[in-house]
């Protein structure tokens, strides 16, 4: 896992050549007891030069904020594309809730492997 706290993740993948690629995923935890929530939304996008980027799509989060238990989540998108690079940024959940003993704190993303099929 890496840790980003207050921050919006991102990450950019180079295949080192355009390839085929049919499926990108990256997994992220949720353990609110720990400051760390899902990031609201995961957007994909791609380039052939590493500098225009084209937009793949975007997945919400569906992992309620106020769920307790620890959830390993996969935010993906199923589309066929060729390119080079890969880029991923997942949008900060914010400042922790009223109703949490960290209130008024920032959040935590944890985020896991990325996946390029």
């Amino acid at each position: 896992w890496q840790g980003y706290n207050d921050t919006d993740f991102e990450a950019i993948v180079d295949l080192g050549e355009i390839k085929s690629v049919n499926k990108i995923a990256i997994g992220f935890l949720q353990d609110i007891g720990s400051w760390i929530w899902m990031p609201k939304s995961v957007t994909f996008t791609c380039s052939d030069d590493g500098n225009v980027f084209k937009q793949l799509g975007t997945v919400e989060n569906t992992v309620p904020a106020d769920e307790y238990k620890s959830v390993i989540k996969d935010f993906e998108i199923k589309i066929p594309v060729t390119a080079r690079f890969i880029k991923i940024k997942a949008t900060k959940f914010g400042t922790i809730p009223e109703w949490h003993i960290g209130a008024g704190n920032p959040s935590w993303i944890f985020a896991d492997e990325i996946v390029v099929e």
